[in-house]
């Protein structure tokens, strides 16, 4: 049984890793929004996967609609406030940005990083105190809380520490 699950998980993996373009996906293909998407999400290129993708259908993509679009998607991508959102998400960065903006991004990256790792810190300390409170174990309760407020400290001194307010800007559109 564990077998045939394992089988069926891999089979679904290996089904999202192919492109899922349709004839009429392809023959509708905006691709400088599509490049612009992709890009806009730290995705590398796809333009070949899409190219083998629609070429069951006698389609050819437009390379340099979806090179346009891909430039704008990463001028948005590679930003500090984006390196914050994707950071603080825990997205795994593939290494799609210019050497321009890399620098400016990644500071923005590790900076979300530590946010995500302070809420996570918080979070933790949150389950750890009601559990105590749960189990009317006093001594656990104190350490919880102890453990709580320093968690809240640190998650304080970096949103002090931010550039900006996390909620007033989005990635995708620069703006709220």
């Amino acid at each position: 049984m564990k077998t045939i699950m394992a089988l069926s998980g891999l089979a679904f993996v290996l089904a999202a890793c192919t492109s899922t373009f349709s004839q009429a996906d392809c023959e509708a293909g905006d691709w400088r929004s599509i490049g612009d998407a992709e890009a806009g999400r730290g995705l590398p290129s796809e333009i070949n996967r899409h190219i083998e993708a629609c070429a069951r259908y006698g389609v050819t993509p437009d390379r340099a609609a979806y090179e346009q679009g891909r430039q704008s998607g990463l001028q948005r991508y590679c930003t500090y406030n984006s390196g914050i959102f994707w950071g603080e998400r825990g997205a795994k960065y593939s290494g799609v940005c210019p050497a321009a903006t890399e620098t400016t991004f990644l500071q923005g990256y590790a900076f979300g990083t530590e946010l995500r790792v302070a809420n996570n810190y918080v979070s933790d300390a949150e389950d750890a105190l009601e559990e105590a409170r749960e189990n009317r174990d006093r001594r656990s309760a104190r350490e919880a809380r102890q453990d709580l407020r320093d968690a809240r400290f640190r998650q304080d001194v970096l949103e002090e520490l931010n550039p900006r307010n996390p909620t007033s800007v989005s990635p995708f559109t620069g703006s709220q």
